[in-house]
């Protein structure tokens, strides 16, 4: 381009690669550097964290304003390798579900800006989840609205079934705060469906209500 409005190209193959504070592992793909809007132009590029492979498109800014505007699609992925692409990000979060197996697949938008990680993030995501297992209890299917907005991080129109069992419900963290205020509701739930209760062998069968 003219020189008071130059674009860089750079066809890139990294490993370890780390940006704005996101651990994105290996990525392959162009990005483009606008020196005129001192931007960062990212019209494709696939990634692969462990076993959990995405697709990035977007921009973000590298002058004062730090704002970010990314597009991700992810397939079956495990969690574990997911979460950790939010690593730095999660990292004060303990009740993030580590160690949990499955899949889950989605897509995702990052907007706001990176300055202050979650704090100034805005996340919104739809997500599913396929055989997903955590402490020995397993969920076949839940789908739900997640991400983070303002510093709350949520996860509304939960929807999940444990073998014949629906689920439902919603949940908001306050980052700031560290104040989570949460709804489940189960109508007509077996209590044979609980993997705890099959695992001890005891001869228990009826039916549950929680809210």
């Amino acid at each position: 381009g003219p020189d008071d409005a130059v674009l860089i190209d750079f066809d890139l193959d990294q490993r370890n690669a780390n940006f704005v504070r996101f651990d994105f592992g290996e990525i392959q793909g162009r990005v483009t550097y606008d020196d005129k809007r001192d931007l960062i132009l990212i019209p494709h590029m696939k990634g692969r964290h462990g076993d959990a492979a995405f697709e990035v498109s977007g921009k973000v800014g590298l002058d004062s304003s730090n704002k970010i505007e990314l597009n991700a699609g992810f397939e079956e992925c495990p969690p574990d390798d997911l979460f950790a692409i939010f690593a730095h990000q999660l990292e004060k979060i303990s009740w993030i579900p580590r160690g949990m197996t499955g899949s889950i697949s989605g897509k995702t938008r990052v907007g706001g800006h990176y300055t202050d990680g979650l704090n100034t993030l805005e996340i919104d995501a739809r997500v599913t989840g396929t055989g997903l297992t955590y402490k020995g209890e397993t969920v076949q299917e839940v789908a739900a609205h997640a991400g983070v907005s303002g510093g709350v991080a949520f996860a509304h129109e939960v929807r999940g079934r444990k073998y014949e069992t629906p689920i439902s419900g919603e949940i908001d963290y306050d980052l700031r705060t560290d104040v989570m205020r949460y709804r489940l509701d189960s109508a007509k739930g077996k209590l044979r469906n609980l993997d705890f209760l099959t695992a001890m062998e005891l001869p228990l069968d009826g039916l549950y209500t929680f809210h």
